[in-house]
């Protein structure tokens, strides 16, 4: 029994530390999460800024395309980094919640040594999944979420807020300028003709 018992430690031993292990490289890669979303987000908006030396304001239209593009890419990049960082969190929880299970059964063999645990060895804990409304990293999530969805939605509004080109002064301008501009020409060319002007 005694052999038997030992053996047991010594199998839930090697999988407490290969649990340590994936808890250590999960942790890494959340740690990561605000660095990429960053840095990605930083090249995405420097090439906003290029695009908008290169065309602005002498092809308004393309800019305006150009940038929905690039809030499209943000947009899609922002909801890879959620995945990225729901998968990695969920391999954290995954290995902590092993890690508090394991402990308890080492409690159970050798009550003994539970004075001297640092961490708990009940896995009741509250996480993102089972108490979302009581997580940080719940709330992180939605604000990436808000912030996808206002990238979309910035994309989505980009192509209508395209340029039309003034048939009067044959210069791109907004397209509700233009409509403002053609009215201010009618209603000049009407006035002059009035007065015998033209």
């Amino acid at each position: 029994m005694g052999e038997s018992t030992s053996v047991a430690l010594m199998i839930a031993s090697h999988e407490y530390q290969r649990r340590v292990q994936q808890a250590q490289a999960a942790s890494a890669r959340v740690d990561q999460t605000p660095t990429i979303l960053g840095t990605g987000l930083t090249l995405l908006l420097s090439a906003l800024v290029a695009i908008y030396a290169a065309t602005w304001p002498a092809d308004r239209s393309r800019f305006w395309l150009a940038a929905a593009a690039v809030c499209a890419m943000s947009s899609v990049f922002t909801v890879l980094v959620i995945y990225r960082d729901f998968v990695a969190r969920s391999s954290l929880t995954d290995a902590e919640k092993a890690q508090t299970r394991l402990r308890h059964y080492f409690v159970s063999q050798a009550p003994e040594v539970q004075p001297y645990l640092s961490d708990t060895i009940y896995d009741d804990w509250p996480t993102p999944f089972n108490n979302p409304r009581g997580s940080k990293t719940f709330g992180a999530w939605l604000v990436l979420v808000m912030l996808a969805s206002l990238f979309l939605g910035t994309a989505t509004l980009g192509p209508s807020l395209r340029v039309s080109k003034d048939w009067a002064g044959n210069e791109e301008v907004p397209s509700d300028q233009g409509k403002w501009d053609l009215l201010r020409v009618r209603v000049s060319c009407h006035g002059r003709h009035l007065l015998g002007e033209g």
